[in-house]
């Protein structure tokens, strides 16, 4: 949400109170929040990394990862585990909530996992590579 005064972006409740202030530029993307709480936020040098409900970095920028263009909103599966597309092979890989990759970008597509033991959470598709 922009804030009128300041024509930063920020983040409010549902009730219209401010839960992250206003401090993003409208340049700087930041992707929706999951349920863990949890969104992916572009920081210095087109690098991304992880920040929490306060706005706080849990994993500073340093993923070189593909922002534009995204057919799937990036969060976190119930196995902790996010799809990213890495900017420099255009390949699929899946980092934790330290912003580590655990499965290395090798996936030409794929998207979230899910967990088939519960009904609520999300899925997972990959294609053109081996899990």
């Amino acid at each position: 949400m922009q804030d009128a005064n300041t024509g930063l972006y920020g983040y409010i409740d549902l009730q219209g109170d401010w839960v992250i202030e206003p401090k993003y530029q409208a340049h700087e993307r930041v992707f929706d929040f999951g349920k863990d709480g949890f969104a992916l936020k572009e920081g210095p040098d087109n690098l991304y990394g992880i920040i929490d409900t306060s706005g706080d970095w849990v994993s500073e920028p340093k993923l070189n990862i593909q922002a534009e263009g995204v057919t799937f909103t990036p969060f976190f599966s119930g196995n902790g585990l996010m799809a990213l597309i890495e900017k420099d092979t255009g390949k699929i890989g899946y980092i934790n909530q330290n912003g580590v990759w655990v499965l290395q970008p090798q996936f030409g597509q794929g998207t979230c996992f899910k967990d088939i033991n519960n009904p609520d959470d999300s899925w997972f598709m990959v294609w053109h590579g081996i899990v």
